[in-house]
């Protein structure tokens, strides 16, 4: 039996907001054709496409013979976009059924085409969206492409964006959509001040980590009103249920419990960046990643590692959302030794996971066979482990709007 492991990469928007999910199928020696079918069976027999991509929508890559076949025409959904494999050579009979579909209302992509002929034509009026992978242009030539091919109605997607500068530059040619995980590539500023309720909330970690005083992590608490509010609202929601009536802050904490506290505090850090620089997808990539870890330490007999592997999580992206050089976050958080040594070295066992579930986030087949073989995990069982940690994530962020 042939394993394939599906892949899934995010495409941002202009708002710097998940727009769309890439879905494409690994395995080794396998045709196009076959996986282009097994990732339209898993992703409307098995998974479910809401479970794969939540309510964004999907770009999923087809092959010549899927695209030519009845099979396509019975996935009629809003959300999908069926993307033209970049194997598939343009003829007349490719180029009369991407009209037909495109008559029909299906939407269609593509990967751009060098040559500029009536085929050409005819194929980028019957699509919305147009792949460019930077990788394979100058910038000289992908200028001058878009200005070719401005005439059309489709959307462009970079493909390969490195990172926020590169983002820019792109975004100034007129460019409305992006592919990739550049947003999770820190934006260093020398002398960047942290926002204060965030530069407040690592303060409070720090004393939780510490084992200060209550009378100390109460008085840091109100530096920030907007933080005790959070706390306060927290603990009257339904999804901490007490039925004791809180008397003080202090009160609070001690009902909440430290560790409780810790990793809500993690969340709210992510919570009150929400309008700077990447942070939705960023928030979505550190939950998925911590869902990944603890997925995969319960399958490899660590369940104890749960809260830890959620601190590492969610720390290991605090460079990226803050600006600030991880190094210097750590400081302030007073980490155990194994949680800083996995976040800035990949070390240990709590290093392991975070190094595998990023490999997995990304969707590295190569990799992720490589490393689930020494695991000792099957590649299904990987996939059901990446699509579970989605279906939980987007659970999560439902639930973070309360904070």
């Amino acid at each position: 039996m042939t394993t394939a492991y599906i892949g899934r990469k995010p495409v941002i928007d202009n708002n710097r907001k998940i727009h769309a999910y890439e879905l494409n199928f690994y395995s080794k020696n396998v045709s196009s054709n076959k996986l282009s079918a097994k990732l339209l069976v898993n992703t409307f027999g098995y998974f479910g496409l809401e479970r794969l991509v939540g309510d964004n929508l999907a770009f999923i890559v087809v092959s010549r013979d899927i695209l030519m076949s009845e099979l396509i025409e019975t996935i009629e959904d809003e959300q999908v976009v069926f993307i033209l494999c970049d194997k598939i050579e343009l003829d007349e009979s490719i180029i009369l059924r991407c009209e037909e579909l495109h008559e029909k209302g299906f939407s269609l992509g593509s990967y751009c085409v060098t040559d500029d002929n009536e085929l050409t034509d005819r194929l980028y009026k019957s699509i919305d969206i147009l792949n460019i992978d930077v990788k394979k242009c100058s910038s000289d030539y992908l200028k001058k492409r878009i200005g070719s091919i401005r005439k059309y109605s489709f959307e462009i997607v970079v493909q390969n964006v490195n990172d926020n500068i590169d983002f820019i530059a792109y975004k100034k040619l007129g460019i409305s959509l992006y592919s990739g995980y550049f947003f999770a590539k820190p934006e260093l500023f020398k002398g960047k001040k942290v926002n204060p309720s965030v530069s407040t909330t690592l303060n409070v970690i720090h004393l939780l980590q510490s084992n200060a005083s209550i009378r100390k992590i109460e008085n840091a608490l109100l530096n920030s009103t907007a933080l005790v509010v959070g706390i306060l609202q927290f603990i009257n929601s339904a999804k901490f249920s007490t039925k004791v009536q809180v008397q003080s802050l202090s009160h609070a904490i001690n009902l909440i419990g430290r560790s409780r506290l810790i990793l809500w505090l993690m969340l709210y850090v992510y919570s009150v960046t929400k309008t700077d620089n990447y942070s939705i997808p960023l928030t979505e990539t550190a939950i998925l990643r911590v869902s990944i870890m603890q997925r995969l330490a319960e399958h490899l007999g660590n369940e104890n590692l749960h809260d830890k592997l959620f601190l590492v999580g969610m720390v290991s992206l605090f460079e990226p959302l803050l600006q600030t050089p991880i190094v210097d976050v750590i400081e302030q958080l007073n980490l155990s030794k194994d949680i800083e040594d996995a976040i800035l070295n990949y070390r240990g066992k709590l290093g392991k996971l975070l190094k595998f579930s990023i490999i997995v986030e990304k969707g590295d087949f190569v990799l992720i066979e490589k490393v689930s073989k020494k695991l000792g995990l099957s590649l299904d069982l990987i996939s059901k482990i990446s699509q579970d940690s989605f279906t939980a994530m987007k659970e999560n962020m439902a639930n973070m709007q309360d904070i």
